[in-house]
């Protein structure tokens, strides 16, 4: 009993720590725009990036940074008191799932790849370093960070299926994946919708040339 009650303090915990965005508290800290109001709108390194204003870059990094432990803090705090590592998905997936719907923002979040990272940092290292590699070879072939994003949380739960060790993980995995998975979605649809009214005039030209 006592084992439930303090998982459930520790995944409240990990929500309400992954709930505070860091991107806009970033942003705020460098007096650059909120993240939300402009590009994807996602307060995430990507948009912060898109700013291209003085400490832009240093804001995205430090974005990255807390984001990424937002998701190792608490998963790590959890392996260090000797918990199973389903325990230890179970808090991470927490904080990932606090910076996707935060409720000091309405639930209206980022994405939670950075947030998974730092969980996934605690799982396995091996596993971290194959998934950042199948990241950095979508990026150099795609040159889309959200395509990357996506086609690397798509391994996750194949890499977790086929896993000796983590296999009975990989349905937790394929859940949180999926929410990941949707929130890229919506991202690539919000700037493929603001790149066509940005250049709607010249698709009726086009058009108009056509016939």
């Amino acid at each position: 009993m006592l084992l439930i009650i303090n998982l459930l303090l520790a995944s409240a915990c990990a929500y309400f720590l992954g709930s505070v965005l860091s991107a806009v508290w970033c942003a705020w800290c460098f007096s650059l725009p909120d993240p939300r109001g402009f590009g994807s709108k996602n307060p995430g390194t990507t948009n912060i990036a898109r700013t291209k204003r003085p400490y832009a870059k240093f804001a995205a990094l430090m974005t990255l940074l807390l984001d990424v432990l937002k998701g190792y803090i608490p998963a790590y705090t959890i392996a260090l008191l000797g918990y199973t590592k389903t325990c230890v998905l179970l808090v991470g997936s927490m904080a990932v799932i606090g910076h996707i719907f935060p409720i000091y923002y309405r639930f209206n979040g980022g994405k939670g790849m950075a947030t998974a990272l730092g969980v996934l940092m605690v799982l396995s290292w091996e596993f971290t370093l194959l998934n950042s590699c199948v990241w950095a070879v979508s990026y150099y072939v795609f040159r889309i960070a959200s395509v990357s994003s996506i086609i690397s949380v798509l391994t996750l739960p194949v890499l977790f299926l086929y896993s000796d060790q983590f296999y009975l993980l990989s349905p937790c995995v394929l859940l949180l994946s999926i929410f990941i998975i949707y929130k890229h979605l919506s991202n690539i649809y919000v700037l493929s919708l603001e790149a066509f009214l940005r250049n709607k005039e010249s698709f009726k030209s086009a058009l108009l040339a056509m016939f």
